[in-house]
């Protein structure tokens, strides 16, 4: 997800590359699927579940919870929903790929399941999303990383909680190779002991 690599990813890789000033950065965000070894990408990062590929090889970094969330101003207007089936009634921001409205994730009697709400705006960057909420355009559901200050601010407020608790994986993935680059290592490396530290969410 492009807005979690400029949010959370960029700073960290930026502090990587300063104390490392043979490691040049070349970077690029987009919310599309790669193959890391068709575009002769050194490291992708890359949210939810992965298409099975014998070329990469992944390590997950964390997992992020999928929150549903408005703002307040929204919710005095339309009214706060408190189960599954009347988000039918609600306008909904959802991201946009390949001509297609994405899913959300709900958890449901201990099961992930992905529904497929109103797309009643249509966004394919996920700043953008949360642009659109916090404007009070409708629902969205996005990680919590992307979203904790606006919900610790009060400007936008968590909905369905009780079903809104699905996680999505984030991985790193990068080519198989016999023998990893020392500066992918070295960045991977980062990546996961900073998750461990909690620093990725």
């Amino acid at each position: 997800m492009a807005a979690f690599e400029r949010r959370i990813l960029v700073p960290i890789l930026l502090d990587i590359a300063k104390n490392h000033p043979n490691l040049h950065l070349t970077m690029t965000f987009s919310d599309f699927f790669i193959d890391p070894m068709e575009e002769g990408v050194d490291l992708v990062i890359r949210f939810g579940e992965l298409q099975s590929s014998s070329g990469v090889v992944a390590r997950r970094l964390t997992s992020q919870r999928m929150v549903i969330a408005a703002s307040p101003g929204y919710l005095a207007q339309h009214g706060m929903p408190t189960q599954l089936d009347e988000l039918e009634t609600h306008l909904c921001v959802v991201g946009y790929r390949r001509g297609q409205p994405l899913s959300w994730r709900v958890e449901v009697d201990g099961e992930t399941k992905r529904i497929s709400p109103p797309g009643t705006h249509q966004i394919s960057d996920g700043d953008s999303i949360i642009e659109a909420a916090l404007a009070g355009m409708g629902l969205c559901q996005m990680p919590m990383s992307l979203i904790r200050l606006y919900l610790e601010s009060g400007a936008l407020s968590s909905v369905l909680d009780d079903i809104s608790s699905a996680v999505i994986d984030v991985h790193a993935v990068w080519p198989k190779v016999a023998h990893l680059r020392p500066k992918v290592r070295h960045v991977v490396d980062t990546l996961v002991e900073l998750a461990e530290q909690a620093r990725l969410d």
